[in-house]
């Protein structure tokens, strides 16, 4: 029974300890170089990309003059550069989009959630890009980011019905990675994840018993351990004395 004890200590020490050391997330990538191009340069170079920009919740902003808006290269640099078809740049699309969209200051304007890339990181996409990028970002991972969902141009609020994540079109998109995913698959998504009391109170309160439950369980193994090293101490002593 103690040796279980110990080694459960163990154990739980070493992924606390690895976690420690690896899992801290990389800073928020920095913006791209300028090329200095204006948009009109762009729709020549790249008219596909542009076309679908300029008619996207991003775009049709843009080009009405909001400055919090992000035009082509508040994303990325030149295409011709050869940086997006790089694993780095692909690691860094997340933390690139939440400089905006986790900056309170431009969201609340617009009504727009903060958490969305704090939510990312806490599923499973979003907790293996985040870990490749802080700690291997030359390495090409395929888990889903930002732009696999919501595309890197045709950018759509969730609710209006051009948006690759709207109701009607969300299996579609869910299929471009689980080919097998049945309308059951995407009608369980809740997208990003939130486990407040909110959004799902028996989320919420499954997290909040294992907040509490581990820390408990720790303690009491680190109490029954100490209370065994005092008693052997104490034995100990008294065999000495006597």
């Amino acid at each position: 029974m103690k040796r279980m004890v110990w080694v459960s200590l163990c154990v739980l020490l070493s992924l606390t300890a690895c976690s420690a050391l690896v899992g801290r997330p990389a800073a928020i990538a920095p913006a791209p170089a300028q090329p200095g191009l204006p948009p009109e340069e762009w729709a020549i170079r790249y008219p596909k990309e542009y076309n679908d920009w300029k008619d996207s919740v991003h775009g049709v902003a843009y080009l009405s003059g909001n400055s919090d808006a992000p035009g082509c290269t508040d994303c990325h640099g030149d295409p011709e550069s050869g940086e997006i078809q790089t694993p780095t740049f692909r690691l860094e699309i997340p933390s690139r989009c939440a400089r905006c969209h986790a900056n309170e200051t431009v969201m609340s304007k617009y009504g727009v959630a903060t958490d969305v890339y704090d939510t990312y990181r806490a599923d499973y996409h979003g907790t293996t890009i985040e870990y490749y990028r802080a700690n291997d970002p030359a390495a090409w991972r395929y888990e889903a980011v930002c732009s696999d969902c919501h595309q890197s141009h045709a950018v759509y609020g969730p609710d209006d019905p051009a948006s690759s994540v709207a109701q009607a079109n969300l299996l579609a998109t869910c299929q471009q990675c689980h080919p097998e995913a049945s309308s059951n698959f995407a009608a369980a998504s809740t997208g990003h994840y939130r486990t407040s009391r909110q959004a799902s109170l028996l989320v919420y309160g499954v997290k909040l018993f294992y907040k509490v439950l581990i820390p408990l369980v720790i303690g009491l193994m680190l109490a029954y351990i100490g209370l065994d090293i005092s008693h052997r101490l104490r034995k100990k002593s008294k065999g000495e004395e006597s």
